[in-house]
């Protein structure tokens, strides 16, 4: 369990030697990171991950064999609490809507400047999501029209909105537009991971969206957050 002043524990996942020394030195000069294991390949960084328990992960997609986007779904499936950064050459729409599916905090274009990655790790270890620019661009154009496509299709102007939430609802709303999990918003608001999973169901239901990213959209639109 890492401390409050403690260095988060990262592991980087890279196929390429140089680029991995890169991102160490960018890493740990940035002062609160401190990379404990290195890995070349998806199916090492899935055996280290659960070895080494890291805070972090920094993840590049095109690796041999298993893919970056195949092991960060693998990893979070039994380490959920392991944040990843993603970093990718390609800014390929449909390979950075599969690796936030996959659980990712953060995705980057490799080309992205190294200021801009520390602060995607502080964002990340912080809970929250951190896409750069050239993302961010292409999940909005994704992600956005079908949110409003959603929420006008079957409109009901009497109960949609902030309006036919409860208080509590809100709330659990906001975080999840925070980018948190259900673990986090439990202990943010002082309630079991079974309720905040209820809360979250019927907030689906009511906004009728079909998943957390399309509702966070919503809370955006109505001025929630």
């Amino acid at each position: 369990m890492r401390k409050p002043g403690d260095k988060a524990r990262a592991l980087l996942v890279e196929d390429h030697p140089l680029t991995r020394d890169g991102l160490r030195a960018v890493l740990e000069r940035g002062g609160d990171v401190i990379v404990v294991g290195e890995a070349a390949d998806g199916e090492e960084a899935v055996r280290l991950a659960q070895g080494l328990r890291p805070d972090l992960i920094v993840m590049d997609v095109g690796l041999p064999g298993c893919d970056g986007i195949e092991a960060t779904r693998r990893i979070k499936d039994v380490l959920p609490e392991t944040k990843v950064v993603i970093l990718t050459a390609h800014s390929l729409e449909n390979e950075i809507l599969a690796g936030l599916a996959a659980g990712a905090e953060a995705y980057c274009i490799k080309s992205i400047d190294s200021s801009n990655i520390v602060t995607a790790v502080k964002v990340a270890l912080e809970g929250s999501a951190y896409l750069d620019p050239t993302v961010a661009q292409l999940v909005l154009k994704k992600v956005v029209p079908a949110a409003i496509s959603v929420t006008t299709s079957a409109e009901q102007p009497e109960s949609r909105g902030e309006s036919c939430l409860t208080p509590r609802e809100t709330d659990v709303l906001k975080l999840i537009a925070e980018g948190m999990a259900n673990h986090e918003i439990s202990k943010a608001l002082h309630i079991s991971v079974g309720t905040v999973k209820g809360h979250v169901r019927d907030i689906l239901e009511k906004l009728y969206v079909n998943d957390r990213t399309q509702a966070a959209v919503v809370a955006l639109r109505k001025g929630l957050i």
